[in-house]
């Protein structure tokens, strides 16, 4: 609702429709991102729902939506289950594209299990318990090997980034955030943290996107008679860097703080690493309390999204980390402008503005390892979500 509702300033005057096949949306100023912000793959994705999702009183009752699958069951902490919906008409075309393309339930129902442990998850695998799942980068190996599986890899819009807080007495210091970037080797930071799958990139955008330009690929170089420069202009005399992470199995967090703090160290740089569980750590992020933080964005297509993700006032919204103000009009001005060639002069101003002021580093996009049996017939997978319409059993 935030989105639309004027809040961050793009308004949903008005919604019309003049015959039962068409809606009209009128908004408040003109927008580029309006239909992709509608069609949003990450955790701020938009749902049309039927009314009687919710009670007479306005409270939650259950999901009706639009989709080839309808609501079944649901045990908190346990599982989900969803049906076929029998009566779907799948859009035009022969196969899945995105999220649009042909969408017919052909498997009757589908159970999602709350399985924490990976290694409960390999477990259920290999046993047959489960016929796909998101598994650990080190276990990639031994699927790739195992003929009764199928494993998919490959970069989606998702970041890795090392977050700094710009409000810090210490990383306020411009001088003292390009030391610590100068002192990462990035390809070999990336390599371990990922475990050989992921390919650096230090751009907001990604690589797949038709905005990824020879500028976009500009990155950051390890040089460490740079750094001692830079740390002497910045005044550096050996305080401690706190490094936030978390030990999700899905995101490389402690894995790179890990590696980034072996690397700032070999350069006299004192860090440290803090560990928090998820929901603590995402505290932090969002009240900005922080010096810095191995932090994952989820995937934005767009790149006026990607760049707002993590840029805006910190005054009003603590978890931004870049509000050079140069920055945000450029960004503010992408949103507005459709034609292609004069945003990717916005996007690559952008990316040099964000090498030159390093509120974060951004070093890969996710590669969302997915592994599953032989016996599922299609592409359980995109841009790391789970996409089971298409999909059929081999009994």
């Amino acid at each position: 609702l935030p989105e639309f509702d004027g809040r961050n300033g793009l308004k949903v005057d008005a919604v019309t429709t003049p015959d039962p096949q068409t809606v009209v949306m009128k908004i408040n100023h003109p927008s580029a991102i309006f239909l992709d912000t509608l069609a949003r793959t990450d955790c701020g994705m938009t749902a049309v729902l039927q009314r009687a999702s919710v009670k007479a009183d306005g409270s939650w009752d259950k999901p009706i939506g639009t989709g080839p699958y309808k609501f079944g069951n649901w045990k908190r902490g346990e599982y989900i289950t969803l049906d076929a919906f029998e009566n779907y008409v799948s859009p035009g075309g022969d196969k899945a594209d995105g999220y649009v393309g042909s969408k017919r339930p052909l498997i009757k129902e589908i159970k999602f299990l709350v399985v924490p442990d990976p290694a409960t998850v390999k477990a259920g695998l290999l046993s047959g318990a489960l016929d796909v799942a998101s598994v650990l980068s080190t276990d990639i190996p031994e699927f790739s090997a195992n003929a009764n599986f199928t494993v998919t890899t490959g970069a989606e819009a998702s970041k890795h980034t090392f977050l700094m807080q710009t409000k810090d007495p210490l990383l306020s210091k411009v001088e003292m955030r390009q030391a610590i970037a100068a002192a990462l080797d990035l390809p070999t930071l990336v390599a371990q943290a990922t475990n050989g799958t992921g390919r650096p990139n230090n751009s907001a955008i990604f690589p797949g996107s038709r905005y990824y330009s020879d500028i976009q690929k500009e990155a950051f170089a390890p040089d460490p008679a740079k750094v001692a420069d830079l740390l002497a202009k910045a005044g550096y005399k050996g305080e401690e860097i706190n490094i936030i992470a978390n030990k999700r199995p899905t995101a490389p967090s402690f894995d790179a703080a890990v590696v980034a703090q072996a690397m700032l160290q070999a350069v006299g740089i004192n860090a440290r690493i803090e560990v928090l569980d998820w929901s603590t750590q995402l505290d932090r992020y969002n009240s900005g309390k922080y010096q810095m933080m191995s932090f994952s964005y989820s995937a934005r297509l767009d790149p006026a999204l990607s760049f707002e993700q993590f840029s805006g006032p910190k005054d009003k919204q603590p978890r931004k980390v870049w509000d050079n103000p140069e920055a945000l009009g450029l960004i503010a001005k992408a949103m507005e402008v459709s034609d292609q060639a004069q945003r990717q002069v916005i996007f690559d101003e952008l990316h040099k503005k964000l090498l030159h002021d390093v509120p974060l580093i951004i070093y890969c996009n996710g590669t969302g390892e997915t592994v599953n049996s032989k016996r599922l017939k299609g592409i359980p997978v995109w841009q790391a979500k789970l996409r089971l319409w298409e999909l059929g059993l081999e009994q």
